[in-house]
């Protein structure tokens, strides 16, 4: 008779490297990359959305018509919003590193630098390179494609998801949905961007994200724990509604600019509600990835021998 028990690890014994989590981590690259180009697709190179992105942004913006609206909002998302800058997100890549190195997880360090590097540079140049039309606010660049402090409050909270130790993930991942989703959001009350602009910038994350994931097999060490498949759950079924509620003020935005109506100030609420609980959604769903990668790791690099017992 034999059993399963997991051992400590023997002198000189090296992680194995995991295959499952790579070629998800792969996969879900691919599929953010194609989320990313099906976006601008969407919001920029078809004018139906286009309507609904440009009314979104006028809903509850302090610059737009429900200004009394945004003023208020705005006072609540200012300091979140304003707080990213090139420091920032240099200090927090220099703790999760920090952390990294004290678990002994040097790779995992240089993966933290490729990813928040590699989704902010990339985020930076279809800035540059994807002109928004005009929205009235005189600077069409301002408002540019993607959002760059939606990517970096995304790129920095992974990054905290990834360096903490696993018992810490589930409150390091609804931190890090909350203070995503504030910034984003926030930057559409702020009259910056666009809810085109923000799902841009998160899915340039979670493709980064996806990519890091690939590109080594040793993210995690240990067995899964229920409260990763717990967390993947809640965040899925958070995005799904969100999702379908979204999709709905969306749906009766659209007919907005088929019948071709002038927009009342309730229409406009709508348009950014509908926008603004997309972003709910697609940072949810990153973040949910982003825990299924980590869950597939633990599973990947958990190690277990068949040891006889005593009938």
């Amino acid at each position: 008779m034999t059993a399963d028990v997991t051992t400590q690890r023997p002198a000189g014994w090296r992680r194995p490297r995991g295959l499952r989590h790579r070629v998800a981590g792969l996969l879900v690259a691919l599929l953010a990359a194609g989320g990313v180009w099906l976006v601008w697709h969407a919001a920029i190179d078809t004018s139906a959305l286009r309507f609904v992105d440009v009314l979104s942004l006028d809903g509850a913006g302090v610059e737009g018509t429900g200004s009394t609206w945004g003023t208020y909002l705005w006072a609540f998302a200012e300091p979140v919003v304003t707080v990213v800058s090139k420091k920032v997100i240099f200090g927090v890549l220099v703790v999760a590193c920090g952390l990294a190195v004290y678990r002994k997880r040097v790779v995992l360090a240089v993966q933290l630098v490729l990813l928040v590097g590699g989704a902010n540079l990339t985020s930076q140049y279809l800035k540059s390179h994807v002109t928004r039309p005009d929205v009235g606010l005189g600077d069409t660049l301002y408002n540019s494609w993607t959002s760059g402090h939606t990517t970096a409050a995304a790129s920095m909270s992974v990054a905290l998801v990834l360096a903490v130790p696993r018992r810490f993930r589930p409150v390091a991942v609804v931190i890090g949905v909350l203070y995503t989703t504030t910034t984003g959001v926030g930057t559409m009350i702020g009259s910056w961007h666009r809810p085109s602009d923000v799902l841009g910038g998160l899915l340039v994350v979670l493709a980064w994200t996806g990519l890091v994931t690939a590109l080594d097999g040793t993210l995690e060490t240990g067995p899964a724990t229920r409260a990763s498949t717990t967390t993947v759950a809640l965040l899925t079924g958070s995005a799904m509604a969100t999702g379908a509620a979204a999709w709905v003020a969306i749906d009766r935005t659209l007919g907005l600019g088929v019948v071709l109506t002038e927009p009342s100030r309730a229409d406009r609420l709508v348009a950014f509600g509908g926008g603004a609980l997309a972003v709910v959604a697609v940072t949810c769903l990153v973040f949910a990835c982003l825990t299924g990668l980590l869950g597939l790791a633990d599973r990947d690099t958990a190690v277990s021998v068949t040891l006889p017992t005593q009938a």
